[in-house]
């Protein structure tokens, strides 16, 4: 379940929610992994942090932080941030050995023969 959150001293209007929103959905279309994003926004000082979670089944959990005077700025950077970190585990978990082109390379050598 997404969720979005903020912290104390920061509104968020209707307009910013539904962006928020649009880029959860986003990442969640993009990465089969994520289960329950959250993004939590907060202000400290004039700037803005963005903080995302999301957990991934079996590998623990993910979080990364933006900060800046924009909240955009701020979700960008922390979009960007995660969206690496689960690219990142993903290709962890694919196999890199290549076994399919190894099969491949052995009908091309098979194919060659029989020529």
């Amino acid at each position: 379940m997404k969720s979005v959150t903020a912290a104390k001293g920061c509104e968020l209007n209707t307009a910013t929610r539904t962006y928020l929103h649009s880029c959860l959905d986003e990442l969640i279309a993009s990465h089969d992994l994520l289960a329950d994003p959250q993004i939590v926004v907060g202000k400290n000082g004039n700037q803005f942090t963005v903080t995302i979670k999301g957990s991934l089944p079996r590998h623990g959990h993910c979080e990364s932080h933006g900060d800046a005077l924009s909240i955009h700025d701020a979700v960008n950077e922390a979009i960007s941030r995660f969206d690496a970190r689960l690219r990142k585990q993903e290709d962890r978990l694919h196999d890199h050995h290549h076994e399919g082109l190894k099969d491949l390379e052995a009908q091309a050598l098979a194919a060659e023969e029989v020529e």
